[in-house]
């Protein structure tokens, strides 16, 4: 739980030790690689959907998009975009170190305003803090890769619902 990630980051801030965030390690440019030692976080038990809003959605970082997908579905709703790692990849893990995806030619890419709502972040303090991030400031930590904080919960906009067909042509 949150808890715990503060706890983690409290220990590490202590004792000096570099803190690398892991969601489900889909991303191909080696951020879940610590590379001289120290702690490697899986955020993977931080999982929760909390609340499903008319055009957004408040989940925890850890998370698969596939499962907010199904969960969204189930009011009319789908995320705006995702990667072609949507059957595994964390939400978490695509706002630390993704762009766009699936859905961007129509809704942008995750850096335009709307598409993020807000974030809530532990920071590599001392104590380290539980911050929300709206807006502009959103940016800080979008596509940072978690090396400035840890992002705990995501409150991501929701688009109606399409029902995708999938196929190879060749």
């Amino acid at each position: 739980d949150v808890d715990e990630v503060i706890r983690v980051a409290a220990a590490c801030v202590r004792h000096r030790v570099p803190l690398t965030v892991r969601g489900a390690g889909t991303g191909n440019y080696g951020q879940c690689v610590p590379l001289h030692g120290g702690v490697s976080l899986d955020m993977s038990a931080l999982n929760r959907v909390i609340e499903i809003g008319e055009g957004w959605a408040r989940v925890q970082a850890g998370i698969v998009m596939h499962d907010l997908n199904e969960a969204a579905r189930a009011s009319g709703q789908q995320l705006r975009m995702w990667p072609s790692t949507e059957r595994i990849a964390t939400l978490g893990g695509f706002i630390a170190g993704g762009h766009s995806g699936i859905g961007s030619i129509r809704h942008g890419i995750l850096a335009d305003p709307g598409n993020v709502r807000a974030l809530q972040v532990v920071t590599l303090e001392d104590p380290p803090r539980r911050v929300e991030l709206l807006g502009a400031d959103i940016q800080k930590v979008h596509h940072a890769y978690g090396t400035n904080g840890v992002i705990v919960e995501i409150d991501i906009a929701l688009t109606p619902s399409i029902d995708w067909q999938h196929l190879i042509a060749l």
